[in-house]
C-alpha cells in the first residue's frame, strides 16, 4: 500500500536557500573565478564610470539566462530555484542599476548558429563606456536523455555526450571581433563552461577574460563582484587551455584505463602546440614579485628541506 510522506520537518526557508547559504554560494562563485588575461589593467571596472544611460553595454543571450549558470543539473528545475538565482544581467544591474545597462543577445542561442543582432551589439558596443560579453558553452535543452544532441560542434556539454571541437560555438568568435571592430574602450569576455575551450582569435581581440566556469546560482552577484573590484580573482585555472582541435592529439589514441590491452597513453606527457594558457594560469589585481629564492643545503629524499623566498 503506498505511504504519505511525512514532509512536516520540511522547512525550505530555513533548510533551502538562506540568506547564509545564498553567500556561501556567492563566495564560492567569486572565489572558482580565473582571470585569464587582464591587457593594461583594464579589471577592475569603477562603478563611478557607468552613471549615464546605456554607458555599459552587455551581449550574449546568456546574459539573462539562469539555467546556463547551473550547468547540467539545469533540468532539475522547471522555473528555477525559488529564489536566489542572480543572472549576469541580475547582478550587473544590483551592482549599477537597469538603465545603465544595455543588454543586447549579439547571438540568436549560445550555440550561435544565428546571430541576427550582432549589428545591434556592435551599435550598443560603440556608445558604451564599456561591453561585456559572455561565451562559452551551454547544457541542452531536452527532457530526455542525454541533454544535448547533434555532433558535438554546438558547444552543449552534457553526461554520455562528447564534444567533437572545443572552438567557442557557432559565430561566438565572430560577435568578438565585430565589438572590438565597434569600439576602443575595454572589451571583457566572460567565459561559462565545463570542459576546455579554444579562444581563437576572441583572445586577441578581448581586453580582459574572465573565466566563470559554472558558477551556480549566484554566478551573477559573483561576477559583478570581480568586475568592479570588490573581489580580487585568485582562482588558478584546473586545465589546460589549447588554441585549437588540431593541437590536441587523436582521441581515439587514448586507451588509458588499466586494463590487459591499455595503452598508457594520458595527457601527462603530451608535449604539443604551446598552449594558449596553461594548467594552474590565474592573474590578480594584486601585483607581487618573488626574488631570492634559497634552499638550506642539499637533503636526501624525504629529509626536511627550507626554503625561503623574499615575496
Amino acid at each position: 500500500s503506498e505511504t504519505d510522506m511525512d514532509n512536516t520537518k520540511f522547512n525550505p526557508d530555513l533548510q533551502c536557500e538562506t540568506e547564509e547559504k545564498l553567500e556561501l554560494a556567492r563566495k564560492a562563485a567569486r572565489e572558482g573565478v580565473v582571470l585569464l588575461k587582464n591587457e593594461d589593467s583594464t579589471l577592475p571596472l569603477s562603478k563611478t564610470d557607468f552613471t549615464s544611460t546605456s554607458s555599459l553595454a552587455l551581449v550574449g543571450p546568456q546574459s539573462d539566462d539562469w539555467r546556463v549558470l547551473l550547468g547540467a543539473v539545469n533540468y532539475a528545475f522547471e522555473d528555477g530555484p525559488s529564489k536566489g538565482c542572480k543572472t549576469v544581467l541580475d547582478g550587473l544591474t544590483d551592482a549599477l542599476s537597469s538603465d545603465v545597462i544595455n543588454q543586447i543577445d549579439g547571438c540568436d542561442t549560445v550555440a550561435c548558429d544565428e546571430a541576427s543582432t550582432m549589428t545591434e551589439a556592435a551599435a550598443a558596443a560603440a556608445d558604451a563606456d564599456a561591453t561585456v560579453v559572455i561565451l562559452g558553452n551551454w547544457w541542452g535543452t531536452t527532457t530526455g536523455w542525454p541533454l544535448c544532441s547533434g555532433d558535438g560542434t554546438d558547444g552543449c556539454e552534457s553526461e554520455s555526450h562528447d564534444r567533437t571541437v572545443i572552438e567557442l560555438p557557432g559565430q561566438q568568435v565572430e560577435l568578438v571581433q565585430a565589438l572590438r571592430d565597434a569600439t576602443t574602450n575595454p572589451l571583457v569576455c566572460v567565459l561559462i563552461h565545463g570542459g576546455a575551450v579554444a579562444l581563437g582569435d576572441a583572445n586577441d581581440a578581448c581586453d580582459a577574460i574572465v573565466d566563470l566556469w559554472v558558477p551556480g546560482q549566484m554566478g551573477g552577484t559573483a561576477l559583478a563582484d570581480i568586475l568592479f573590484g570588490d573581489a580580487s580573482p585568485a582562482g588558478r585555472s584546473p586545465i589546460t587551455f589549447y588554441g585549437a582541435t588540431t593541437d590536441l592529439p587523436a582521441m581515439a589514441e587514448f586507451n588509458e584505463y588499466p586494463h590487459e590491452s591499455s595503452n598508457g597513453t594520458t595527457y601527462r606527457y603530451y608535449e604539443g602546440a604551446a598552449p594558449t594558457y596553461k594548467f594552474g594560469h590565474g592573474l590578480s589585481y594584486t601585483t607581487f614579485a618573488y626574488s631570492d629564492l634559497a634552499l638550506s643545503g642539499t637533503k636526501a629524499p624525504c629529509d626536511d628541506l627550507t626554503v625561503t623566498v623574499t615575496v
